[in-house]
């Protein structure tokens, strides 16, 4: 795949600016741009196109920042604005229903979208699971009994009609955070 290197470049510093203030809850010391940069090398190392690659820049840009899906289309179009709408979901609602949401959600989401969801819970899950072995009793303010059940159905309604090795790398991920959480 070729990329558009000065409109990744753009991806990345509006993703940046976006999150500038934020950190993650369980690690202060990291930038959560750490995040978004993990889940788009996630992407591009499987071979998803450049929207697609953007749109993992920018998945929690809408949900979680000032940035708005008008934005993102101005700035990289209605194919990247698209893919950021089919992968978020309002934090203002509760945790569990925007869990459930996302369940009824994503069995009809395009194939890129699902990737995107699948590259954000692998990382999560590997964060997840750095907490459990730091000896922590909660995940990201969560008990690992309300990720379990979160991540178990998350796959499964990603995996409806869907099939990709990005899917069974996340497999792989769940298991190894399902044999920490469940001693």
């Amino acid at each position: 795949m070729r990329m558009d290197l000065h409109r990744y470049n753009q991806a990345m510093k509006s993703a940046a600016h976006a999150h500038r203030n934020q950190r993650y809850n369980s690690d202060n010391d990291t930038p959560f741009i750490a995040h978004p940069f993990f889940v788009a090398g996630v992407l591009e190392r499987y071979g998803f196109d450049e929207d697609t690659v953007i749109a993992g820049l920018l998945h929690d840009a809408v949900e979680d920042t000032d940035m708005t899906i008008e934005d993102v289309e101005t700035l990289f179009g209605t194919r990247v604005s698209g893919l950021v709408r089919e992968v978020t979901f309002s934090q203002n609602i509760p945790w569990k229903e925007r869990q459930l949401q996302a369940q009824q959600r994503l069995p009809t989401a395009s194939p890129e979208a699902k990737a995107i969801k699948t590259a954000d819970f692998i990382h999560h899950l590997i964060l997840c699971t750095e907490e459990l072995d730091q000896g922590k009793t909660t995940v990201n303010q969560h008990k690992p009994e309300e990720y379990l059940w979160k991540y178990t159905e998350l796959l499964q309604a990603i995996g409806v009609g869907w099939n990709h090795p990005i899917l069974d790398e996340a497999k792989k991920y769940f298991e190894i955070f399902k044999k920490k959480a469940v001693k």
